[in-house]
């Protein structure tokens, strides 16, 4: 995660769960924090991330999570916030 912080300010942090949610995650985030944040059901000490996706869940029961990449990274996305709209 330090090599997204050393982007421009003017850059979004964002990762895709399991499920293809699109969540915002705060440039201070810790990795532990980042995947508590993603698992869903959320536990009620997890930090909330702005999900940027506009669907609902299609199911109240359904598990998401981080999704490991080759087992063991997991991939953050800096978009600049003028084309995180894209």
């Amino acid at each position: 995660m330090l090599s997204a912080m050393a982007h421009d300010r003017d850059a979004v942090v964002t990762m895709m769960s399991s499920r293809g949610r699109l969540f915002r995650i705060p440039r201070e985030t810790r990795f532990k924090d980042v995947v508590a944040g993603a698992r869903w059901p959320r536990r009620s000490d997890a930090p909330i991330f702005e999900d940027l996706r506009r669907t609902p869940r299609k199911r109240s029961d359904e598990i998401d999570g981080i999704e490991l990449m080759m087992g063991w990274t997991i991939e953050l996305i800096v978009v600049a916030k003028d084309r995180l709209g894209e």
